[in-house]
């Protein structure tokens, strides 16, 4: 408990100073006075200076903030041009944009190092039948690995499911592995009416077999890991925007979908 804690607090700490940090360096190249430098809110732990901005270590980490001149309308300004509210709309913009603009980055970097490192994968094996559907009688048996699907490679069990998913009709053509010789099943479908995560109702394509659970550290190469991390960043991104689209239309629970 305490250790999950811990990883939780620096994984956020690195994303507050990141946030934090492209505020303060276009605010800084747009000519922005920069007064504060905060990790974190409440008593100061520690406290610094260098040029014009103080640092402070604060005791409450689920937060900071950079406190720029003249960057509150009811405030006394100065009426400076260091000041960010005598800065123009453009670059007012570019610096409140900064912040979420470089968690993006990070969030790209990140999943870069993890396709070029080892990305956990469900294998595509076999390790359950269900009753009544037709996997069973199609003669698909628990440790067979899935090879294709329709004859199309997969190498995830994610990537059985979706193209199972597709077919809402006929069969489906599973190329398994089964010890060391490789078999073509045929497998009829069985249609069935599903709700998606944003509460819609869709048909999907059933066989009837769950995944064996064998997990294993699938590593890319560099540029194909450049590719892989953009589209997990962008469909990551289309999803959050049809949640948020779900709730404001009645779809999703605001109570059920929404969380700190």
């Amino acid at each position: 408990m305490i250790a999950t804690f811990c990883v939780f607090l620096t994984v956020l700490s690195i994303l507050i100073v990141v946030h934090e940090w492209g505020h303060f360096a276009v605010a800084r190249a747009c000519g922005v006075r920069v007064e504060q430098f905060s990790l974190g809110f409440g008593p100061v732990i520690a406290r610094w200076k260098r040029g014009e901005t103080e640092y402070r270590l604060c005791w409450i980490l689920f937060g900071g903030y950079v406190k720029m001149a003249g960057e509150q309308p009811d405030a006394p300004r100065a009426n400076q041009p260091w000041e960010f509210l005598s800065k123009s709309v453009g670059q007012r913009l570019a610096i409140v944009s900064a912040g979420p603009g470089l968690n993006y980055v990070l969030a790209w970097v990140a999943f870069v190092a993890v396709f070029l490192l080892g990305n956990p994968t469900l294998q595509p094996v076999v390790g359950e039948l269900v009753d009544k559907f037709p996997a069973k009688a199609a003669g698909v048996r628990t440790g067979d690995r899935i090879t294709a699907v329709d004859g199309a490679p997969v190498g995830s069990w994610d990537e059985v499911t979706e193209r199972v998913h597709r077919r809402t009709d006929g069969t489906v053509a599973l190329d398994v592995t089964r010890d060391r010789a490789t078999l073509r099943l045929t497998v009829p479908i069985q249609v069935r009416d599903r709700r998606d995560l944003f509460g819609r109702h869709r048909q999907v394509g059933l066989i009837g077999i769950a995944p064996s659970g064998e997990v294993r550290e699938q590593r890319y190469g560099f540029v194909e890991s450049l590719g892989l991390a953009t589209e997990k960043v962008w469909s990551l991104t289309v999803l959050t925007f049809e949640a948020l689209g779900a709730i404001l239309f009645g779809r999703l629970s605001v109570q059920e979908s929404l969380t700190g």
